[in-house]
């Protein structure tokens, strides 16, 4: 009997969500570390605002060459093996930040993290995805997307209050931690087997032309501008909202970490919550409900802030919360594309609208001083908006069985 096909949830589903999930966790942790950890870098080592821009801007490009690269090769040689490659690469790009001392080591570090960065989540999408009982299979993806919370609420954590007491280096270094935790977790777990069953042996064949076959072509491109659209919001908000508050709001280091974990706390409850409200009721509807109430919480505290703690903390809550509808997208993409190709276009998708989204932090630091944090990071609204319109374009595909 295939895992898919198992009629409960098995120690096996669970270690393959808990590999998943740890994987993704310290994929985000390690770059929202970043953007806490190059402000008090760059005062050590005269690095401009305009070169730690550009620094995240190349990490986000090299993070969809990742995606991309990884896809390709998880459809393959398997799931596991590739996992296994990427985890161990970013965390060595990390590991690379210790011994930063000029401009150009910095941006080798971080295009290696973000190479590797880019094989994570579509990888573990399609391993869950093809091992998890249909009627499970919104739920386990959200869960597995909800690490993206945990890994931010982590790295505020970190940033904040221990690498103050360690230093920007030694910070850097918990890099490894990830290499400990999470890899005997991942040589625990078996391959998938749907992948195994296309007979092919160790390497697979992986037929390219299925991409440009039937509607695939027009799923992969909704698919692509749906997470543009997705982390160009994202990284607006999750990249400046730390310097926001702290420079145009006058807030302390500790106080905007505490409410940028609030925030990473309603992403949690609203990652987690979409999976099971998804499994009952469509992947379309709860994206859709769940962006419009991203995009509302937006506006107060961006625009019309009035300083009212009780209003901040609403909308950093609703924010998160409504943030949580992206976890559909997983089982979205695993269920539309083709098998043989799955892995390919799931994560070249979502890691190319990622690296897309390289000129943001550019951006920003171009047109902070003139136009204001606020004004530029309301704009993430609208981004969403248009996504809860976008997901319309894919079919319902609620509890569809995986054959291939």
């Amino acid at each position: 009997m295939m895992l898919r096909d198992a009629s409960n949830i098995t120690s096996t589903h669970r270690r393959i969500l808990m590999a998943t999930t740890l994987g993704w966790i310290f994929d985000f942790y390690d770059f929202v570390l970043f953007t806490y950890l190059m402000i008090p870098m760059s005062k050590q080592l005269h690095f401009t605002t305009g070169q730690t821009a550009e620094a995240i801007a190349l990490s986000l490009m090299f993070t969809g060459l990742g995606g991309i690269f990884f896809g390709f090769v998880s459809d393959k040689i398997g799931r596991k093996p590739t996992l296994i490659i990427t985890i161990t690469l970013y965390s060595i790009g990390g590991i690379l930040m210790m011994f930063t001392h000029t401009y150009g080591w910095m941006i080798f570090a971080r295009a290696v993290t973000g190479f590797g960065v880019g094989g994570e989540w579509g990888v573990g999408q399609s391993l869950l995805a093809e091992t998890v009982p249909a009627k499970l299979r919104g739920r386990f993806g959200a869960v597995m997307h909800s690490g993206l919370s945990v890994g931010i609420i982590l790295a505020y954590i970190v940033g904040a209050f221990v690498a103050p007491h360690i230093g920007w280096r030694f910070t850097f270094g918990t890099a490894f931690i990830a290499l400990l935790i999470v890899l005997p977790v991942l040589f625990s777990i078996p391959e998938s087997d749907v992948w195994q069953n296309r007979g092919t042996g160790k390497i697979a064949r992986v037929p390219l032309r299925l991409v440009f076959e039937g509607k695939t072509p027009w799923f992969a491109l909704a698919a692509l501008i749906l997470m543009t659209l997705e982390f160009t919001g994202y990284w607006l908000l999750t990249t400046w909202f730390p310097t926001y508050l702290q420079t145009q709001r006058h807030m302390t280091i500790g106080h905007s970490a505490l409410w940028l974990i609030l925030l990473n706390i309603g992403g949690f409850l609203g990652y987690t919550s979409t999976g099971f409200i998804a499994d009952r009721y469509g992947r379309r509807k709860v994206l859709a409900v769940y962006k419009i109430i991203e995009a509302a919480a937006v506006i107060p505290i961006t625009l019309f802030w009035t300083g009212n703690t009780a209003v901040l903390l609403i909308c950093m809550f609703f924010i998160g919360f409504g943030g949580g509808g992206t976890a559909v997208v997983g089982p979205i993409f695993n269920e539309v594309f083709p098998g043989p190709v799955r892995s390919t276009l799931s994560n070249s998708v979502f890691n190319i609208g990622r690296g897309l989204t390289f000129f943001m932090p550019l951006v920003v630091a171009a047109l902070a001083a003139t136009v204001g944090f606020g004004t530029l990071l309301s704009t993430a609204s609208i981004f969403f908006v248009v996504m809860a319109i976008l997901v319309w374009a894919f079919p319902e595909t609620r509890g569809k069985v995986l054959t291939d």
